[in-house]
């Protein structure tokens, strides 16, 4: 009786792992239309400011550094949202991501406090 609950267990276990890792346990994310899509890039352009009224600094990265971490140095704490900090920075380096910075290069990081004097 032991190796048949055992036998059923072991079956189990296999069964569940193959289901987690062929199809997976989390539920697929809905399909975007075209319409999604679309409006999003619309609510996108309004949002973006030219890059002539932003705030920058020129900052050397040293090790150790972040996008936040540079911010939060030179501000103290962060008056925006991190999304919009992240879709400034992209913006302000011709598209470059802020986790592809790499040591002792210069990079344009946008500024808060002036916008909110």
């Amino acid at each position: 009786m032991k190796k048949f609950i055992g036998t059923i267990l072991f079956l189990l276990v296999v069964y569940v792992l193959y289901y987690d890792l062929s199809i997976g346990t989390l539920p697929a994310a809905a399909p975007k239309t075209s319409e999604d899509s679309s409006n999003k890039v619309k609510q996108e352009e309004k949002q973006v400011r030219p890059i002539k009224e932003m705030n920058y600094v020129e900052v050397t990265v040293k090790p150790g550094d972040t996008l936040l971490s540079i911010i939060e140095k030179r501000e103290g704490k962060l008056s925006q949202s991190i999304p919009k900090i992240i879709d400034d920075f992209i913006l302000l380096n011709n598209g470059l991501a802020p986790d592809q910075i790499q040591m002792g290069k210069k990079y344009k990081i946008p500024t808060y406090q002036a916008a909110n004097d």
